[in-house]
């Protein structure tokens, strides 16, 4: 029988799957100079950083176009979209004649005027026009330390009323 045993079976073995963070800008500069001048090899240099060849070449011809340390992992990711106008106003009204939280006016609106718009948005929204509060929460320390005085506090009056 005969076994193919091809990298592209086993993808989930690779190391370098997932995206990486250069965080120390300082060893990139090195690395892209030396690369530059031609001392270190591409293969060891990505190792050293942790990417792959692939990544640092990429790196490397921005660095080349710009002769500036490419700045990585900013901006990244889906801009945000405005919100419309009407949008606000849609909100503000129908929150005005009932009162409702994100979830049930997100179906209150799409039901009356047939427009989607996400419960979250809706609740960005509302936050932003001051027509709903933040829910305090409390620390941890905070939440174990209420727990105890009611817990102290059941404890005495248990006493209390077997002392009776």
């Amino acid at each position: 029988m005969n076994c193919i045993f091809s990298r592209n079976n086993f993808l989930f073995l690779d190391s370098k799957l997932y995206m990486v963070k250069i965080r120390n800008k300082r060893k990139l500069k090195w690395c892209l100079k030396q690369y530059h001048r031609k001392e270190i090899k591409q293969k060891w240099l990505s190792k050293y950083l942790g990417i792959t060849t692939r990544r640092f070449r990429q790196i490397y011809s921005e660095y080349k176009e710009s002769t500036e340390i490419p700045v990585i992992g900013r901006n990244m990711g889906r801009p945000r979209k405005q919100v419309p106008a009407e949008w606000l106003e849609i909100i503000k009204k129908e929150w005005n004649e009932d009162r409702l939280n994100a979830l049930y006016l997100e179906k209150v609106i799409y039901h009356r005027h047939k427009i989607r718009i996400p419960h979250n948005t809706i609740h960005r929204i509302m936050l932003g026009e001051g027509l709903i509060g933040m829910k305090a929460r409390l620390s941890r320390e905070n939440r174990f330390a209420l727990f105890w005085m009611m817990r102290q506090e059941r404890f005495f009056q248990e006493v209390s009323w077997i002392m009776q």
